[in-house]
């Protein structure tokens, strides 16, 4: 018989009174949520301790008040509105069946888990398996909607080509693509004339492309010099960019991140851009396309079919932070900004919106 969350957690039965009794589930749950928001170690593994740990105090405070006021004094605070609703319903049903689900995920997000153990699977068990659909909308339908702002294709090329712009001589660099997805950027940096040595990601989605998850790397492709990228945005992010820095460390390499500008401000990766290392920031004076019209069109019939209404979200800025372990550390990081590129140049990105208007 399948052991319950609600059985383990009960607080009631042949046991102190909750105000006197100290508990595990919570601190071991606040510890987890602590390295989750640090991004310093592998995500997924917090996930089940938050879960158990954010149930716990949901019923030690049941009243939303009191419930509410504890979050806010807790490690939890950090964690999204979103995730913790995630992990309070994941430590609310875990049992051994989803444990074994939860272990054949690779996703590092606590609302994603859900909606793939929850509702994904309910989904399919009311519109059955399509196993002969090879028409590769999954990412860029309903899926990409629970992907969120973990994994988005660099569509626009003038960011590939304002990163060359800035540095011309990365294209005497041996070049490692360890986000690859579908391809994108590795064709861009090519067309470029960037040598790109491999492609990697932790689902590819083209056969050049091997699979592997970065953070479990322990050294650079051999003969690259450099990583540039698109990495997973959000909570990963800080994980990822901190772990391209460690391998790119040991062979005094450069490394390349393309960020949402906001990113950099964050005091949580404030070891990051303020290391010797740290050489420059790329501002493009353009705002990126993330999102073609048809795909755009696909997830509004996605969202339309759950109920919900599609807006286009803003259109945002992005930046390239550049570290190179093998600069002067003595020297100040700089910072280029870049118009768009000539021929891409001819109509601004704000005209186009004030168009459609």
């Amino acid at each position: 018989m399948r052991q319950r969350a609600d059985d383990r957690l009960d607080t009631t039965v042949g046991r102190q009174p909750l105000a006197e009794l100290p508990n595990d589930l919570i601190a071991v749950g606040e510890t987890a949520a602590r390295e989750f928001t640090r991004g310093t170690k592998k995500l997924k593994e917090q996930i089940e301790p938050m879960a158990h740990g954010l149930a716990e105090a949901k019923r030690r405070y049941p009243a939303n008040i009191a419930f509410g006021a504890w979050v806010d004094s807790s490690a939890y605070a950090e964690v999204s509105h979103q995730d913790r609703a995630a992990l309070i319903k994941l430590g609310e049903n875990w049992d051994d069946e989803i444990a074994a689900r939860f272990a054949e995920l690779d996703s590092y997000s606590p609302e994603l888990i859900v909606r793939k153990l929850f509702y994904d699977n309910r989904k399919t068990e009311e519109e059955g398996d399509d196993e002969d659909d090879d028409s590769g909308s999954e990412f860029y339908g309903s899926e990409r909607i629970t992907r969120a702002n973990e994994a988005w294709d660099t569509i626009d090329p003038r960011l590939v080509k304002s990163l060359i712009a800035a540095i011309p001589a990365l294209t005497a660099r041996m070049v490692w693509e360890p986000s690859a997805g579908c391809g994108l950027m590795l064709d861009q940096l090519k067309a470029a004339g960037v040598a790109v040595c491999a492609g990697t990601d932790i689902a590819p989605r083209r056969e050049d492309i091997a699979q592997l998850d970065l953070l479990t790397a322990t050294e650079m492709f051999p003969g690259t010099d450099a990583i540039i990228t698109n990495p997973p945005w959000g909570r990963l992010a800080a994980a990822f960019v901190r772990k391209t820095l460690e391998l790119a460390e040991q062979r005094k390499a450069l490394v390349a991140m393309l960020l949402p500008l906001p990113w950099i401000a964050g005091r949580k990766i404030a070891d990051m851009t303020g290391s010797p290392s740290f050489d420059v920031l790329i501002v493009p004076r353009y705002r990126a396309r993330w999102m073609t019209p048809e795909e755009e069109a696909e997830l509004a019939a996605s969202m339309a079919a759950d109920g919900k209404t599609w807006s286009p979200a803003p259109k945002m800025n992005h930046v390239w932070l550049v570290w190179d372990f093998a600069r002067d550390p003595d020297l100040l990081p700089g910072i280029r900004f870049v118009d768009a590129p000539p021929e891409d140049a001819a109509i601004d990105d704000d005209e186009i919106e004030e168009a459609a208007e």
